[in-house]
């Protein structure tokens, strides 16, 4: 995978093709699931910004025609306004998306040297409504840390990606409690950003606007 090619702007589906075939290779290669799985080089970007903003672009632009989108890379960072991704219809530019992965941690990448190490990882014992609860907090604080900079403003779209289906819990009232909580308390804040965000990776795919 080369930079040039990860930032290539293209249509949705020839993006999704593009993300396929670098799935593909990396399936082939215990060197690159390897560096995959510690996400190594540019698969941190390819991962945490490219595959967000095409899952993004996809639920949210499924259903327009002329819509291409390229992942910025390094361009626009440490510049007066930052952002990951540029969406176009046609010539158009019109959305710049900002990519935020709350839920990501060191234990993840603990995780990935003993799958590369032994194929499996430690059992994790841990009481699945604190985890939740301690995963609101990460959301909330990482949205509201990026709402504070100055280096965004109200051109910008945040998407922050929650995809924590390990500590998911099977208890629908609980869930329903959990997510309205976590939706409420996120509305509640006063957003510098044009729109806001949660992309839920679950049981299900969803998209929900918090602004």
């Amino acid at each position: 995978m080369r930079r040039a090619d990860l930032k290539r702007k293209r249509s949705i589906k020839k993006q999704r093709d593009f993300f396929n075939d670098i799935m593909n290779s990396i399936c082939k290669s215990e060197r690159k699931k390897s560096n995959a799985r510690l996400r190594k080089g540019l698969y941190k970007k390819f991962f945490e910004e490219f595959a967000v903003l095409l899952e993004y672009a996809e639920m949210k632009y499924s259903n327009q025609d002329n819509i291409s989108f390229k992942w910025v890379g390094e361009d626009k960072q440490n510049q007066t306004i930052n952002y990951d991704g540029e969406i176009y219809q046609g010539s158009k530019l019109i959305e710049k998306v900002e990519i935020t992965c709350p839920l990501i941690s060191n234990k993840d990448k603990m995780i990935a040297k003993q799958l590369n190490k032994s194929g499996y990882s430690e059992v994790e014992i841990f009481d699945p409504v604190e985890k939740l609860n301690e995963n609101k907090e990460k959301l909330e604080l990482k949205i509201n840390a990026k709402n504070s900079k100055n280096t965004y403003d109200g051109t910008v779209t945040l998407v922050a990606y929650s995809n924590d289906s390990l500590h998911y819990i099977d208890g629908e009232e609980f869930n329903q409690k959990y997510k309205k909580d976590l939706l409420d308390e996120l509305k509640s804040i006063d957003y510098q950003f044009k729109n806001v965000y949660i992309l839920e990776n679950l049981d299900e795919k969803r998209l929900i606007r918090i602004k």
